[in-house]
This record gives structure tokens, sequence and C-alpha cells, in this order.
């Protein structure tokens, strides 16, 4: 799913990193310490780090939300590089179905 969005939109992915992969948890209403788990579905963060012009980074992105409507972007930095190149690093999670 990310390199094929990269490749349609000319950025180069440098780094691909799964950091975490958990069910899904809710919060019980009665007990906030407990939770409920719905082993049905997954939440998965990544870290990507990619390198190419801003504009086709926020086409990237919402090629990935038509993917998948859960996805979200926790944390991102974005670095100006040479004749208008951006080199940025995010972390993003995704809900999916436990298959």
């Amino acid at each position: 799913m990310f390199s094929e969005a990269a490749l349609d939109h000319q950025l180069k992915i440098y780094s691909l990193n799964k950091v975490s992969e958990d069910f899904f948890k809710r919060e019980k209403k009665d007990d906030p310490k407990a939770f409920d788990i719905f082993e049905k579905y997954k939440i998965v963060e990544y870290e990507l780090v990619i390198n190419g012009k801003f504009i086709d980074y926020l086409n990237f992105i919402k090629t990935l939300e038509k993917y998948d409507k859960s996805f979200v972007i926790t944390d991102s930095v974005i670095e100006e590089k040479n004749n208008g190149m951006v080199e940025i690093k995010n972390k993003i999670k995704l809900s999916l179905l436990n298959t």
C-alpha cells in the first residue's frame, strides 16, 4: 500500500518500520482503568520516512486515506531539502481487520 502510493506520486521511501501492533482497545465506561479488547481489529503503527515534493506528499496522503478510512498521522516532521524537495518523517496508525 505505501510503496504503490509513493510510486504513484513520485516519492521515495527511505524507511518504513512497523513500530507496534496491538488489538483495538477501548476504555470501559464503568471502569476507566479496564479495557474492552476487540480481537477482530488491530491497530498498527508505522514510522515512514519519504522524500519528494510537498504537493506530491499531500497527494500521497490523500491516496492512503482512500485505502483505509482509519488512517491517522500521529506525528510529522518536515525538513526542506534542495530543489523544492522535502524529507518527511511520519508516524502513521492504521486500524486493520484481523484475518
